[in-house]
């Protein structure tokens, strides 16, 4: 009985003497960052890639109308990225989206305009094409040039209001 009173004495004395950890502050950057194991990417095609490796190198080659604002996915508050800014019609169906001018593709294609976005839009429209992107722009009817640096969405009368979150 008395080692393990002892022992029980010991063991408190050594808990009490021990230099206690500091207390550590929060780093002041919050952010989590995570790696993903990825045997290969198929396509760096943003209307087919599906692997969840391709994903963040589609992201660092392609860019969009518009953002979510950084780190948030909120779509009242989408931000200007190729397009810098763009008017819904008094319709709400019918959306214009004014380019960002001097956009230049990588070597030397010419300047990113009006008809790339309407090509874009129209190829992932095409049922033919078979892009598994479709079904989010469905409620688009057509694109049509307006001028070289902008562009108009026709959304479909029985889908109004589902082009772009309006």
């Amino acid at each position: 009985m008395k080692k393990g009173f002892l022992a029980v004495i010991m063991f408190g004395l050594c808990l009490a003497l021990a230099p206690s950890a500091p207390a550590v502050q929060p780093a002041e950057d919050q952010t989590a960052h995570m790696a993903v194991g990825v045997d290969d990417i198929g396509t760096l095609d943003p209307n087919v890639a599906s692997k969840i490796g391709e994903v963040p190198i589609i992201q660092l080659v392609y860019e969009s109308l518009l953002r979510h604002p950084p780190g948030a996915i909120d779509n009242k508050r989408l931000q200007p990225s190729l397009a810098v800014k763009w008017e819904v019609g008094e319709d709400k169906l019918t959306w214009t989206f004014h380019l960002r001018k001097g956009v230049q593709w990588h070597e030397d294609f010419g300047e990113f305009t009006a008809e790339d976005v309407k090509f874009s839009i129209d190829r992932i429209l095409d049922p033919e094409a078979g892009m598994p992107v479709r079904k989010n722009l469905a409620a688009i009817d057509s694109v049509s040039i307006v001028d070289k640096h902008s562009v108009q969405f026709n959304d479909l009368p029985a889908k109004a209001g589902r082009l772009l979150w309006a």
